[in-house]
């Protein structure tokens, strides 16, 4: 609920200025494309990131996007861990669902945490040389729990699968590329990135 309270209207927000710039710059593309100085002159880009959440929770992943005036881009994030279902769920109370077959067993301590996202969106120049991206896709979180009867356990409290946004900035200098930004799954989940590459 305070997610959605803060970042609902600031991605909202950010959505409709994005789609009015994005507008700008389409039709003036072509003109701008020929005042671009040649260390400003993106043709194809790749970085690897991190991700970040207070869970604390991170994960890793790729970018490649094609870019001058305007582009596009198609990014990648996963977790180091990767069960993501486990054997049974938990409700809101942590009570297990369906017929659990033992009854008296506790968690030991161990906790596999799984993140995936895959989405892509547009790249377009503010002013040199900061790229703003924004995009959408889907995304995915869970933490499961063992126990010392030798199960997997999945809370609904802390597993998300919902439409994934993210938005940022990259800098370009030169062939260098850096950049910052947040993903959200539907509003309910949001870590931060930060990624470095290159052009090419």
């Amino acid at each position: 609920m305070f997610v959605n309270k803060i970042f609902r209207p600031v991605f909202e927000t950010l959505a409709v200025v994005s789609f009015v710039v994005l507008l700008f710059y389409s039709s003036t593309a072509t003109a701008q494309r020929k005042e671009l100085p040649e260390e400003w002159d993106m043709t194809h880009m790749v970085m690897w990131g991190v991700g970040a959440s207070v869970a604390p929770q991170w994960s890793f992943g790729i970018t490649y996007g094609q870019v001058r005036v305007l582009g596009w881009y198609v990014s990648a994030f996963t977790g180091t861990g990767y069960n993501f279902n486990g054997d049974f769920e938990l409700d809101r109370s942590n009570h297990p669902i369906g017929d659990y077959p033992l009854e008296s067993d506790r968690f030991n301590g161990r906790v596999s945490k799984a993140r995936l996202s895959i989405t892509g969106g547009m790249l377009f120049r503010t002013v040199k040389p900061l790229w703003l991206y924004i995009g959408t896709g889907y995304g995915y979180r869970s933490m499961v729990y063992g126990t010392h009867g030798g199960y997997w356990l999945k809370p609904q409290a802390n597993c998300y699968s919902n439409v994934a946004i993210e938005a940022g900035l990259i800098y370009n200098f030169r062939r260098v590329v850096i950049s910052a930004g947040f993903s959200t799954i539907g509003f309910s989940y949001v870590d931060g990135r930060l990624g470095v590459g290159f052009t090419f």
